[in-house]
């Protein structure tokens, strides 16, 4: 492996993991101010005075209506991870790829290899959003918002204070307000937010999906690269004791990651140096039947490419 390519990889990886670390700053702030809306309203509700059971009823649809808007500034954070992560993967293989080129165009040799990494980053993010639509849920679904137990949980507070004729200053409905809703809180980890695991799902949702784009940007690029003659696990800082024990061995043996959910472990690419490739490629002219993979590559993906 070309050390040169190897310091790009890695500080290629270096730069997805402060994408996630910025991401996630920024979904428990949405989560923080969302929250802090959506408990207001509930504590509006709670303190109306002479709310009959339907009229609560109907002020909590409103709110949770109010919910799922609120939640749809998650899928457009989740839209935009998806896609800075995949073009991120693609830009050390566009690179190698440019380097390849101006070596053999100084030998009198013009292979146009920027365009075949153009669709790459579309196809990560098409796979991915497969993925995560793949059980039928909708995304929104899947939000702490929209959670099942917790609409559940909003109703059952605020109606019990209602039938009760209790207002917004029992500490029992505060107290209960805040164990689902803690806008007070502001770590940079949205994993330590209150409420049960309804910030943590979300949280998990755009971390694990921001990592498969990144890992499937990469894996689709390097098989259009021709100077990729594999890939090897790379665990990423303090990840779990299973990752640890793939840490540097050839994906084929071990998989690709992400290995569990919040997983950010990536590849290392096995990578020719510009010298080599450009021995190989020059010898390949030569004598086309010489070299099967450089053949293969120039029919099925150059080509195709055009």
């Amino acid at each position: 492996m070309s050390d040169e390519y190897k310091e790009y990889m890695l500080k290629n990886r270096a730069e997805f993991i402060k994408l996630t670390d910025k991401q996630n700053i920024e979904l428990a702030r949405m989560y923080i101010e969302a929250a802090a809306e959506i408990k207001e309203q509930a504590q509006y509700i709670i303190n109306k005075e002479g709310l009959t059971y339907a009229q609560a009823k109907i002020r909590i649809n409103s709110l949770l209506k109010e919910a799922a808007r609120l939640s749809n500034n998650f899928e457009k954070l989740l839209d935009k991870s998806l896609i800075d992560a995949s073009n991120l993967s693609v830009e050390v293989n566009k690179l190698i790829m440019s380097d390849y080129q101006a070596s053999l165009a100084s030998n009198g040799i013009k292979v146009d290899m920027g365009r075949i990494l153009q669709k790459v980053s579309g196809e990560a993010v098409s796979y991915m959003y497969n993925r995560i639509y793949t059980d039928g849920l909708k995304l929104s679904e899947r939000i702490w918002l929209l959670e099942t137990r917790t609409k559940n949980e909003i109703e059952r507070i605020i109606m019990q204070n209602v039938i009760s004729g209790g207002s917004a200053s029992d500490k029992a409905v505060i107290s209960a307000l805040e164990r689902l809703f803690n806008p007070t809180y502001t770590p940079t980890k949205l994993t330590s937010l209150h409420g049960r695991r309804v910030g943590y799902e979300a949280s998990r949702l755009l971390r694990t999906s921001t990592a498969e784009a990144f890992n499937e940007g990469q894996r689709l690029s390097n098989l259009k690269n021709p100077g990729v003659h594999g890939e090897t696990w790379l665990t990423a800082p303090g990840c779990c004791d299973i990752c640890d024990e793939k840490n540097g061995k050839d994906v084929k043996d071990v998989g690709y990651p992400t290995e569990h959910p919040n997983c950010r472990c990536t590849t290392l690419s096995v990578v020719e140096s510009v010298e080599d490739f450009t021995d190989r490629y020059l010898a390949f002219m030569d004598n086309p039947a010489g070299d099967r993979q450089l053949g293969n590559w120039l029919l099925n993906v150059y080509k195709k490419a055009a």
